[in-house]
């Protein structure tokens, strides 16, 4: 199963922007901690809960998230490197 359950807070200002197929997204950072360290995990969110992110939240908002992985290669100088980032489902406003 794979699933993701986070609190964290925004670093930065959320903005909405469209995907080559015309949906509503939003790419965002959150700042989660883990013991004595700081964790700034790549989210996006799509349709309804992007729009309602970037129309309710600010910088500096406490959120917790609900969502999956999902991982993909990039290649940087001829090298292919596996990312990841959290697709989140659910958002509620803390």
């Amino acid at each position: 199963m794979n699933m993701v359950s986070l609190v964290g807070f925004l670093p930065h200002e959320l903005e909405l922007k469209a995907s080559k197929n015309g949906i509503d997204m939003c790419s965002f950072k959150l700042c989660a901690y883990s013991g004595k360290s700081t964790q700034l995990l790549k989210c996006v969110s799509f349709g309804k809960i992007a729009q309602n992110m970037t129309k309710n939240l600010q910088k500096g908002a406490l959120i917790s998230i609900g969502g999956h992985l999902e991982g993909y290669t990039l290649e940087i100088d001829g090298i292919s490197r596996l990312t990841m980032e959290i697709h989140v489902d659910t958002v509620h406003f803390l």
